[in-house]
């Protein structure tokens, strides 16, 4: 998706903020869903909720490619985030439950491993596609493997939640798991800006062809797939506080160096610092999620994945918002300076986040 931003911008306006738009559609009805549909996993099957969510994604995905107009995109974009609400809250529970505590960290590094390969073809396949036969036909690939992915779920163990889950003002008052979303929001405001802004600095200011960015943009879920496990594996056995603090300074240093690159225009600065920066992402989010989900209390590991998934969005939200403001407050997309104001304020707000990481209790 990010690599077709900048074609699928200049099909509707050629602006930041028809890209901002484009992902806004999809990421405010993910935010809304998460909740919902995590309680919907604690008090039904979470396995129908994954398969319900792949089939809203693949919908959405055909209504973007085939709408034609502005509108039509928005509102396929806004059923994927629905269906990748669902299968998100639900998918994690079915994994977090099969594991039991003393796997869940390596499990759900396997779930961040199956979101890199997505995301590592995705822009690769993504940059050739969008060359040769326009933005729309790289969502046709989407539809396909949504569909394969909710035909293999349907192996997944159903279990039936009569009872009433806790409610959310309950799980609000768990001290552990109340840091590990606030932990989740400052984040992913960083994170979301920094890669909402980086196809943008990848295709105008160094000035590479779509298939090559999508190429450098790969680098980030190849580390996050090298990465996921160990950083999983590393919190079952020593915890979560140390792993997600060395991974969110490495996400603060990864996004100083992009500053460096914008500044340099140097490609192979930009490179590096997403090696990096991947690393950070890997070895954050499977032991924060850990975390969390540890520290819901029984039957409602659904609701802290859906405030979890919340709290990532919210963060995303902010940074996609933030991202725009701050590039043109610094002069614009073509602006190298612009990247070099914003991505430093991005580091600021990951430095932060990593001192707070420090000091919660575990």
């Amino acid at each position: 998706m990010s690599v077709a931003l900048p074609s699928i911008g200049a099909s509707y306006g050629g602006d930041v903020a028809t890209g901002q738009l484009v992902v806004l559609a999809y990421l405010a009805l993910l935010t809304v869903g998460y909740v919902p549909f995590g309680r919907l996993a604690d008090r039904w099957s979470p396995a129908l909720v994954l398969r319900l969510g792949l089939l809203l994604f693949a919908g959405g995905a055909v209504l973007v490619a085939v709408g034609g107009a502005f509108p039509l995109v928005l509102i396929g974009r806004a059923l994927q985030g629905l269906g990748a609400a669902a299968a998100v809250s639900g998918g994690q529970v079915v994994v977090f439950r099969e594991a039991g505590p003393a796997r869940a960290g390596r499990s759900l590094g396997l779930v961040h491993v199956a979101v890199a390969v997505g995301l590592l073809a995705g822009p690769i396949t993504g940059g050739v596609v969008l060359e040769r036969f326009g933005w729309p036909a790289a969502f046709l690939v989407e539809p396909p493997l949504a569909l394969g992915a909710a035909l293999l779920a349907r192996g997944a163990r159903q279990e039936a939640r009569a009872h009433q889950p806790p409610s959310i003002l309950a799980l609000l008052r768990r001290p552990d798991l109340v840091a590990g979303l606030a932990l989740a929001v400052l984040i992913f405001v960083a994170m979301s800006a920094n890669m909402f802004l980086v196809p943008y600095l990848l295709q105008q200011p160094l000035a590479l062809a779509p298939s090559s960015a999508g190429a450098l943009l790969a680098i980030v879920p190849v580390a996050i797939l090298i990465g996921a496990v160990p950083a999983g594996a590393l919190a079952d056995r020593y915890g979560s506080r140390w792993p997600s603090t060395a991974g969110l300074a490495l996400v603060t240093v990864g996004i100083l160096v992009l500053a460096v690159a914008a500044r340099a225009d140097a490609v192979m600065i930009a490179a590096a610092a997403l090696v990096t920066y991947g690393a950070g992402a890997a070895l954050f989010q499977s032991p924060n999620n850990r975390a969390v989900l540890a520290a819901a209390p029984s039957g409602a590991a659904g609701l802290a994945s859906g405030l979890l998934g919340t709290s990532r969005q919210l963060g995303q939200i902010g940074g996609v918002l933030l991202s725009g403001s701050l590039i043109r407050g610094g002069g614009g997309l073509d602006a190298p300076a612009a990247y070099v104001f914003a991505l430093t304020v991005l580091a600021a707000i990951a430095a932060l986040t990593t001192i707070l990481a420090a000091v919660r209790r575990r």
